[in-house]
């Protein structure tokens, strides 16, 4: 069963609307494009790409993640975004650095420098980019998305 990104959207609403950018869905065609040069992607991974083409949640000094998307023409400014923050331009070089990567999705990254991939199946992990290791724990996608809104509204009311 997939995220259910209506509720998981209808929360991030509910914060003022600095907190969160969310960008609008992807257009079909982007995501058939990257799919051809990067092969199928995960069905939840095109659902979220369906409902939002990116996003910077969880708000303070700096987001506390970043969720990538595929880029779009035109694309919002590297200043205001980030080159790196799309999916078509991280998986390669994700893929490239290690063997046994060749299914795997870098979907996300946290401001203290947790990489979220996505594997086959939908199980998600994250890799500690400081100490190149993955940590423990591993969701199946929507429970991912469960622990990054909950993981996000303890952030938001740290004092």
């Amino acid at each position: 069963m997939g995220a259910d990104w209506k509720s998981a959207l209808g929360r991030l609403r509910k914060y003022p609307v600095n907190v969160h950018v969310i960008l609008p869905p992807c257009p079909a065609d982007r995501i058939s494009a990257v799919e051809i040069q990067l092969g199928k992607m995960p069905e939840d991974l095109r659902d979220m790409l369906r409902h939002f083409n990116g996003a910077k949640l969880f708000i303070k000094a700096g987001p506390l993640m970043r969720i990538f998307g595929i880029s779009t023409d035109p694309t919002p400014p590297d200043l205001e975004w980030g080159a790196d923050c799309h999916i078509e331009k991280y998986v390669p070089r994700w893929r490239h650095a290690a063997a046994l990567r060749d299914k795997q999705w870098p979907i996300a990254i946290t401001n203290y420098g947790g990489l979220i991939v996505m594997h086959e199946g939908g199980l998600t992990k994250q890799w500690d980019t400081s100490q190149g290791i993955w940590e423990p724990m591993e969701w199946q996608f929507a429970e991912w998305v469960e622990h990054m809104l909950g993981e996000g509204d303890a952030f938001m009311n740290e004092e």
